[in-house]
This record gives structure tokens, sequence and C-alpha cells, in this order.
């Protein structure tokens, strides 16, 4: 459950395993002062709140160091904010913003991907609201960093003792017994860690089934030019030769297609986030990642490299002219290459059922 005003005082006097302890409540409300007034996330944040993040303002500046007069203090906004609503504006003396019946300056703006908690867009100070003496008012979530010597079990077993020492002096006036302590990634994602885990498998398969798909075109290709690659070697090109313009031929077509595919995604991931009205963590971070893109491209020119290797290799001074006496008469390719091609078919029909077997799946994510 959340915390009580005093539990949190009490936590940050007694314990010994945290840095630093921040108190923070999120929900919705409008703001003011903008191009426009709007209605968001915004969120009620402690002194120490960004400094346990480890958040360091992109222009301007955090809350103070200490939680002192509602006079001193402003509010911070996301990257986002400040350019929709604030104009992006470089100069934040003039800025301010209206909510919960203050007038704020804009003292500072958040660099761009800070999401926590998810889909604020106004950080403001939790002092204008007076502490609350009881222990039964869980108005709090609790955000702490541990020290670099502390480990987590260690933490764990001080704040439990923590707790259980303040239920037996306080007794019925408050709810608490126990502090529970998890990783903030770990409870973020926790209920979509493992939807998550199948999507990325189910993207790996993807890439199978693209590059079976491209193998096997390729093997065809490479089995129609039998007697092409047969009479090339009979007029004295070297495997080396062969390989070099099967290699070029390949390269090119697939960063043809790669520029078609970023082009592709750069258009399509933000159309799938537009439509996209759910709550997974961090939604707002999914984009075009440039080391996926290069890791993707990497195997799709490893694939082409291999593939161009195969008419090379089967030159053989034995076999130039069976080549070109069956290529004259078929185009269909050998025993073995049909063997691999079925391989590749079958192997991509097999994938792709496990796809459409996994995708029609009942799924839920809270």
């Amino acid at each position: 459950m959340p915390f009580t005003d005093p539990n949190v005082d009490d936590l940050r006097r007694q314990s010994k395993s945290f840095a630093a302890i921040a108190r923070y409540n999120a929900g919705s409300d409008a703001v003011a002062g903008g191009s426009e007034p709007v209605r968001t996330t915004v969120c009620a944040a402690s002194a120490d709140f960004f400094r346990v993040l480890g958040v360091k303002p992109f222009r301007g500046r955090l809350f103070s160091a200490a939680e002192g007069a509602v006079e001193d203090e402003g509010v911070v906004v996301s990257h986002g904010f400040w350019q929709q609503s604030l104009g992006g504006q470089s100069d934040l003396e003039d800025a301010s913003v209206r909510l919960e019946d203050h007038r704020f300056p804009v003292v500072g703006v958040l660099p761009p991907g800070m999401e926590f908690p998810p889909n604020v867009e106004v950080w403001f100070p939790a002092s204008i609201y007076p502490k609350n003496p009881y222990r039964t008012a869980h108005n709090w979530s609790v955000v702490a960093r541990l020290r670099d010597e502390i480990s987590r079990g260690e933490a764990r077993a001080e704040i439990a003792t923590i707790a259980q020492e303040l239920k037996k002096e306080y007794g019925t006036q408050t709810d608490a017994f126990n502090f529970g302590l998890a990783p903030l990634r770990e409870r973020m994602v926790k209920n979509v860690r493992c939807l998550l885990l199948v999507l990325g498998g189910a993207v790996v398969l993807l890439l199978v089934i693209a590059c079976s798909n491209v193998a096997n075109l390729l093997l065809v290709r490479a089995t129609t030019r039998r007697k092409e690659i047969a009479l090339r070697a009979a007029l004295g090109a070297s495997r080396w030769h062969l390989l070099r313009q099967f290699a070029a031929e390949t390269i090119l077509l697939i960063l043809a297609a790669a520029a078609l595919g970023v082009l592709l995604a750069l258009w399509g991931v933000p159309l799938m986030l537009s439509l996209y009205h759910g709550n997974l963590p961090r939604v707002g971070q999914i984009g075009v990642d440039s080391g996926v893109l290069a890791f993707t491209l990497g195997i799709s020119l490893l694939l082409g490299f291999v593939l161009a290797l195969v008419p090379a290799l089967r030159v053989s001074s034995a076999g130039l002219q069976a080549d070109l006496q069956e290529a004259g008469r078929s185009s269909s390719g050998g025993t073995a290459s049909s063997r691999v091609r079925n391989l590749l078919i079958i192997s991509q029909i097999a994938i792709t059922l496990m796809l459409l077997i996994e995708a029609f799946q009942p799924t839920r994510v809270e």
C-alpha cells in the first residue's frame, strides 16, 4: 500500500541503507499557462525525487535541495510539454503555469525520455500540501536510491525491521506492518515483461522467416543462372571473380531493400504509437533504434555473402560441361538445390504457423 507522511519521515530518519528517499503521487489535473489549458498527468514530488532517479535538467534547474517554502519553489516540465505548450522557449524566466490553485514559475525542463511516473508532464513540489499526521492516510508512493555498499537484501531486512518496530509502537494507529522493496525497473515492467519477451521471440522468428524467404529466392536465382555461371567459368573466370560478382549483386539488392525497410519503419512506428492507447511502460521511448537497424543490416549482409558463395563454390572443372548441358535442357536445378529450397519452405511454413497460433492466444496487459 502507499506510505503515510509519518511513515516516510520515520523511514528517512531511521534507515541507513539509502542515499536518498523521496515521496511522490501522480494524478490527472488541469494545467494552465501554456499555449492553451490542458488536462494532463502531473506529479507532486519531494525535493529528493530527481536526486533519487539521477536525473539532470535539460534546461534550467530542478527542485531545491531541501523542502522549503512554496514561494521559493517552481515546477519542472517534461521535454514534450516544454516544446508543445511552452513553445520550446530557451529563456524560462517568464514561463509559468497555474496548477492546484497555485501559480508556479517553470524552473526547469527534463531531458527527453524522462517518463517516471509514466505519462507525467509536470512535476511540482509536494511541499504545497501540509503533512498529514495520521498513519492511516496512505497518500504517497516512495522511491529510494540504495547506497553503493548496501545490498538489496540488507536494505530489505532493515526496512522490514523499521516497519515492525513502528507497528509495535503505534499499534492500531498504523495499518502498515511491513515495508517491501523492489527494483524500479522490475516494478515498472512486471505486468508486461513476459509479453515483451514473447514479442521479442516473435520478432526473431519473423527475421528468420524473412531470411529464409530471401535465401530461397536467391538460391532459385542462382539455379536459373547455372548456364551463365558455367560459361563464365569456361571462359576463365575464377571462383574469386564469381564470388565478387554475386556478392556485389546481392549486397546492392540488400541495401536497396534495407533503405526501403528503414523508410517504412520511420513511418510505421509513429503510426502504430498514435493508434496505441494502452498503458505499456515507457511507451514514449519506443522508436527506431540505430542498434537494432545495424544488427538486422549485419545479419542481412552476412546472409547475402553466404548465399553469394553458393554459385561460386559449385564451379569445378569436372562439372562445367555437365552444367552447360543440363542448364540447356532445364532450369529446375539439381537435386541438392531442390532439397535445400524445400527445407527452407517447410521451415517458413512451420515458423509461420507457430506465430499465427501465438498471435491468436488471448493476452491481457495490466
